[in-house]
């Protein structure tokens, strides 16, 4: 079995979602992966926004890395119409 995170997220700025793409390729880095990762940029309302799809051979690294994508969607904040699923 395949495990995946997947987040559609919306930012202030651009700056805020590379920087989190940034932090999640960090978190990722040494895990077991399985297929190509898929990070795409593009704007809602007017807003930029990050899409990022990991899929793990581990379902505790998906874990961690889905509570580490929470907690920084709380930090930022995201902007309302973001998500994070597993």
């Amino acid at each position: 079995m395949k495990y995946c995170v997947m987040y559609n997220l919306r930012f202030e700025t651009p700056t805020q979602g590379d920087k989190l793409v940034d932090d999640v390729k960090l978190k990722i880095s040494g895990k077991g992966v399985w297929a190509e990762t898929a990070v795409t940029k593009g704007e809602e309302e007017g807003y930029p926004t990050r899409s990022f799809a990991v899929w793990f051979d581990s379902e505790v690294d998906m874990n961690e890395l889905f509570e580490f994508v929470k907690d920084r969607m709380e930090r930022i904040p995201v902007l309302k119409g973001s998500r994070v699923s597993k």
